[in-house]
């Protein structure tokens, strides 16, 4: 089994001689019934017709026997016998030689064989008296004697004279012909077939009844014909009591009249059908019947009718069919075997190249593409199959080329994908570290920023004292102007002010330098957040943009430092100059009023000098404020970058993996390249 399944060759003879196989049997079974069919009609027209022309031959036969009496009786030879008979019993002798030479003469012309073919015996009967007058089995001296002691014509006569009353009392119809059923006949010693007519004078009566008797034998003649009838057939006659009427292979004489009938044709023949069936014979053998009734009364004008039957052996008739079956079954094992080896040598010579092709795919399924096919000269699908095949391995072989070419570049590229992922990967961690410090950074220039708004919010509280110092400064000018009675105290007062404001304006020299330290170190930082946002590429833009507006607050808030610090020193010169002043006018009260407007100029002076001051220390504090929202933003900023550059770098080990992987996945490209032959 294992090697029918693994072998195509075998396969495809068996494929092929199973459908010879089945090719065959059905050819032959369809051959089989319909010449079976075909036989049994032919066996049936055969003996429908045959039993028809039989039945017609029986029927024209007793016609042909009814007219040879009548001829007979219409004869001058009846009367010649009739007349000599009775002229020996009247005891005439003077004219009894001429009735004597007569009656030879017709006994002569009765016995002659062409005359009496079909007679075994001919007998005249006296109508009046019923004595035998003549019968040629016993000649011209067995005559005249009763029926009643001749017994071989007692129960012939007996239905004679029972069924025809005329030719007992001499009634008008002295032509009539009777024609009895069969009847044993013992001078001949078989059944036979009795023909009665009249014989008439000349004067037209009835004088005697001539009698023709018709052997058995002559009737199986016509049933079965010239030839007989075979081993396996036989056709005869059955009356309607079912009594057999001839004789036959298997159906003896002392069966006639003896032997009953019963059969499925013969009771659909009683019926008065005609046809063909089958059925059991009398022999209890399958047989083929053919069945017809006669309708003698009709066609012969009998008192008795009889029934035709014609049969054939079944197993004789259909023995050519079974012969035929058998020498079918004979010549289609011959032509399976033939069939299955001519399939064999076929499947071999289709199944070699197939083979050649298998090797090379298995030659191939192992990597070896060098395998050379031969070329095949074939001009069917197998040999376009192959050439397909050897442009499929040329065209696989230059592919699988160029792939062992591009995996070997596809190697060396990803090993120096592999490199520059790791110094990308490097490089990111040292971007992350670097971010990481510069946040801080940006953390320590925030807390410096909001120091340095709380310092420019001090100096604007002290601008906006020394605003309202030189409101009353001026005030006290005011009323130094109007009495000069106060004017030593209001110069005192003066001199502390003064003082305090020359105070003031030192406090407010350290607070500008502290905003221009601050300016310096925002300054520093935007420098170094320029260079980290350089060396952040795309992503440090941003940082880039916050770092310049630092740096342009920087520079902004050192030169409001510096226009601060003039302004401080003119106010520390025209501090000095009061203070100078108010020794002066220590010194030279008369000269108050004088001094007074000049001190009132002064101060005047010296208050917008301080308002512009205390707008200046509003517009740091305005400035501070923007850098400390500058530097929240570099930081938030920092923080997105630092956010941003962690991304890189997890992405920047995510791509290193990933190399690493097509690392593996191109030598094993690489390896499986090698594996292939050329």
């Amino acid at each position: 089994m294992l090697g029918i399944g693994r072998s195509l060759k075998i396969k495809m003879a068996l494929i092929f001689g199973s459908i010879v196989v089945f090719s065959l049997i059905a050819s032959g079974v369809l051959t089989f019934v319909h010449t079976r069919k075909t036989l049994m009609d032919r066996i049936s027209c055969e003996l429908a017709s045959g039993i028809k022309r039989k039945g017609h031959e029986v029927v024209e036969f007793l016609k042909d026997r009814v007219t040879d009496v009548e001829l007979i009786a219409n004869s001058r030879y009846p009367m010649d016998i009739i007349n000599y008979v009775l002229k020996v019993r009247e005891g005439v002798t003077g004219s009894i030689a001429i009735y004597e030479g007569l009656a030879h003469k017709a006994h002569d012309y009765l016995k002659n064989p062409k005359v009496r073919k079909y007679f075994d015996d001919i007998v005249i009967i006296d109508s009046e008296s019923f004595y035998i007058f003549y019968t040629v089995q016993r000649g011209l001296e067995g005559g005249f004697i009763p029926v009643s002691q001749y017994e071989v014509l007692r129960s012939a006569w007996g239905a004679v004279v029972e069924d025809r009353p005329e030719y007992r009392n001499g009634a008008a119809d002295h032509k009539t012909v009777y024609i009895s059923d069969i009847t044993f006949y013992q001078p001949v010693g078989q059944p036979c077939l009795i023909i009665a007519c009249p014989i008439t004078n000349d004067l037209g009566r009835r004088v005697a009844v001539i009698v023709g008797v018709v052997g058995i034998r002559h009737i199986n003649l016509v049933v079965a014909g010239e030839a007989g009838q075979g081993k396996a057939s036989e056709t005869y006659l059955v009356g309607r009591d079912g009594l057999v009427r001839s004789s036959t292979v298997f159906l003896s004489i002392n069966d006639v009249g003896q032997k009953k009938i019963e059969s499925e044709a013969l009771q659909r023949a009683l019926k008065g059908e005609e046809g063909v069936v089958t059925c059991v014979n009398h022999r209890n053998q399958k047989v083929v019947t053919a069945f017809a009734p006669l309708k003698l009364p009709d066609r012969a004008g009998t008192n008795f009718d009889w029934i035709i039957l014609s049969e054939v052996e079944y197993d004789r008739a259909f023995g050519p069919v079974r012969r035929l079956a058998f020498y079918y079954s004979f010549l289609g094992i011959g032509i399976a075997l033939l069939a299955v080896v001519v399939s064999f040598f076929v499947a071999r010579s289709m199944v070699r190249p197939i083979r050649v092709l298998r090797d090379a795919v298995g030659a191939m399924a192992k990597g070896d593409l060098s395998y050379a096919l031969p070329d095949s000269k074939r001009g069917d699908e197998v040999g376009e199959l192959i050439r397909d095949f050897r442009k499929m391995q040329e065209v696989l072989k230059a592919n699988t080329g160029g792939l062992v070419e591009g995996v070997q570049r596809l190697a060396t590229a990803v090993n120096e994908l592999s490199a520059t992922a790791a110094e990308l990967a490097t490089g990111a961690a040292e971007t992350a570290s670097s971010v990481q410090e510069v946040g801080t950074t940006a953390e320590e220039m925030r807390q410096v920023a909001r120091h340095s708004l709380e310092k420019s919010r001090n100096v604007g509280a002290i601008a906006e004292d020394a605003v309202r110092e030189a409101v009353r400064g001026r005030e006290a000018a005011e009323e130094a102007l109007k009495g000069l009675g106060s004017i030593r105290r209001e110069i005192e007062f003066l001199a502390s002010s003064v003082i305090k404001l020359g105070e003031q304006s030192r406090n407010i020299g350290i607070i500008i330098d502290t905003v221009k330290d601050l300016a310096d170190q925002v300054n520093i930082l935007s420098v170094n957040a320029a260079i980290e946002a350089a060396r952040a590429g795309e992503q440090g833009k941003g940082f880039s943009v916050v770092a310049q507006e630092m740096r342009n607050l920087a520079e902004q808030s050192r030169e409001a430092a510096d226009r601060i610090k003039e302004i401080l020193t003119k106010v520390q010169d025209s501090t000095s100059e009061a203070v100078m002043a108010v020794e002066r006018g220590n010194k030279a009260v008369s000269r108050g009023v004088e001094l007074g407007e000049e001190m009132g100029s002064t101060i005047k002076s010296l208050a917008a000098v301080v308002q512009e001051a205390a707008d200046s220390a509003l517009q740091i504090s305005a400035s501070s404020q923007q850098q400390l929202t500058g530097v929240e933003q570099v930081v938030e900023a920092m923080r997105a970058i630092q956010e941003a550059v962690h991304q890189n770098t997890e992405a920047a080990r995510q791509l290193e993996a990933s190399v690493h992987d097509l690392a593996e996945l191109s030598e094993s490209l690489k390896k499986l390249a090698e594996s292939f032959k050329f």
